[in-house]
């Protein structure tokens, strides 16, 4: 699973043709995707997770992040 390309998508620019303006087009979309994702921080900073919302939320992102669950190095506590 390809986590970042499956949330943020790829850039890709074949070594043919018009490479600069592409390299360019290319800088335009990561700038609007960190926009994005700077948005997103500001409103995620504001929520507060109880006690046990944290825990399910450290699991969580242990099951996404460690896909073999016996690999997992830490546990959520």
């Amino acid at each position: 699973m390809d986590w970042y390309a499956d949330h943020f998508g790829e850039i890709r620019v074949p070594h043919k043709g018009d490479i600069v303006g592409q390299v360019i087009e290319g800088d335009y979309e990561v700038m609007g995707i960190f926009d994005k994702a700077t948005e997103n921080m500001e409103s995620m900073k504001s929520v507060i997770l109880n006690q046990d919302e944290q825990y399910l939320f450290g699991k969580a992102a242990l099951t996404v992040r460690y896909e073999d669950e016996n690999k997992i190095p830490v546990s959520p506590e």
